[in-house]
C-alpha cells in the first residue's frame, strides 16, 4: 500500500446508477440493496445487503461529489460496489458549510451513517475521511 499522500490518487469516475425497479414499492419487507452511486470497476460486496422495502422505493438524489482516492482501492476490492455511495454522500456533505454568523462561514456540514452490520462501516468511514484529510494538510 502506498504511503500518504497517495501518488496515484485522482477523482474517481462516479456514475448515477439507473435501476428500472428503483422507486417501486414491493410487497416484501426487505429488498436487495441497490446503491444509487456506481463506480466502474468496483467489485461486488462480499455479503448480501438488504434494505427496507420503503427505503428501496425511494430514489436518492444524484451525487456530484467525486472522491479523490487511489483507484486500486476500488479495483482491488478494498471498497466494494456498495460502499462508494456512502463515501460520495459523506464527502458531498462535508464539502458544504452550515450557515454562519454575519460574514463568517459556518462549520462543515456533518453526515450520519446508519448502515448496519456487514456493510463495512469502519472501512467506509476511513475512505470517506481520506480525501478530507488531504484537504486539511
Amino acid at each position: 500500500m502506498p504511503a500518504w499522500p497517495f501518488a496515484d490518487a485522482r477523482p474517481l469516475a462516479v456514475e448515477t446508477a439507473v435501476e428500472d425497479t428503483q422507486g417501486a414499492l414491493t410487497a416484501s419487507v426487505l429488498d436487495a440493496y441497490r446503491p444509487s452511486v456506481h463506480v466502474p470497476g468496483a467489485c461486488p460486496h462480499p455479503t448480501r445487503l438488504v434494505e427496507s422495502a420503503a427505503m428501496a422505493a425511494a430514489t436518492a438524489p444524484p451525487s456530484a461529489y467525486r472522491p479523490t482516492l487511489p483507484e486500486y482501492l476500488v479495483t482491488d476490492g478494498h471498497l466494494s460496489d456498495a460502499q462508494p455511495q456512502t463515501v460520495c454522500r459523506a464527502g458531498g456533505a462535508h464539502a458544504e458549510h452550515l450557515p454562519g454568523t454575519g460574514e463568517e462561514t459556518g462549520p462543515h456540514q456533518g453526515f450520519f451513517l446508519g448502515d448496519g452490520t456487514g456493510v463495512g462501516t469502519q472501512s467506509v468511514s476511513d475512505w470517506a475521511l481520506l480525501p478530507v484529510g488531504e484537504n486539511c494538510l
